[in-house]
């Protein structure tokens, strides 16, 4: 469609949310409608098709404005495709971070973003007003949790553990890692001599 100047999504804003009340620093969820009939585009930038999933917490959002209510500035914090599919905020020493879990990469190329996809992990930092992509160290996403007096997400992560490519609940272990939001590196929590030995143990 895109192709021929037509366009079947069009650009909607889903409301207001705080990200930083003090400061009056706002967010605005940004989705899209799917139109009945393909309408001519005016120009020549487009939004993908994305996958939709309702019931989903947080929605389905195509990016994210932020808003500084007193000079009305608005900036968008991602500027490639992406499927947001749930949100946070949080804050620590006066500061504010937008966690954000979706998909900017078709993993498995059917052309859509969606579930099906390896779950990514961003978080905007209002305090440097920079966006951060979690690296998951060729793990595959399944949860986290904010630790704030170490200023770390704890993030469970599924591990290929039978190198076939494929991550499975019934095949493949689970293991934690920690990031960390003062240098933005991630580390595993338990490194692989002690999981080794840990099987030792099971195994008899």
């Amino acid at each position: 469609m895109a192709k021929q100047g037509l366009r079947k999504q069009l650009v909607s804003l889903e409301g207001i949310q705080w990200l930083d009340t003090a400061k009056s620093y706002y967010f605005i969820p940004v989705t899209q409608l799917s139109l009945e009939e393909p309408e001519v585009a005016a120009e020549r930038q487009y939004l993908h098709s994305v996958e939709s999933y309702a019931g989903n917490i947080g929605g389905n959002f195509n990016n994210i404005l932020v808003y500084h209510y007193p000079s009305g500035s608005l900036k968008p914090i991602f500027d490639r495709r992406i499927n947001i599919f749930q949100y946070q905020t949080i804050a620590y020493d006066s500061t504010a971070v937008l966690i954000l879990m979706g998909w900017t990469k078709d993993t498995n190329q059917d052309g859509k973003l969606s579930y099906d996809d390896n779950t990514q992990l961003f978080y905007y930092s209002l305090a440097n007003d920079e966006l951060y992509e979690v690296d998951m160290l060729g793990f595959r996403y399944i949860s986290h949790e904010f630790l704030s007096p170490e200023k770390e997400l704890i993030i469970t992560v599924r591990e290929d553990t039978n190198n076939d490519g494929e991550f499975s609940d019934e095949q493949d272990r689970t293991i934690l890692l920690k990031h960390s939001f003062v240098d933005h590196t991630t580390i595993s929590i338990v490194d692989k001599l002690l999981l080794d030995q840990l099987q030792k143990i099971i195994d008899g």
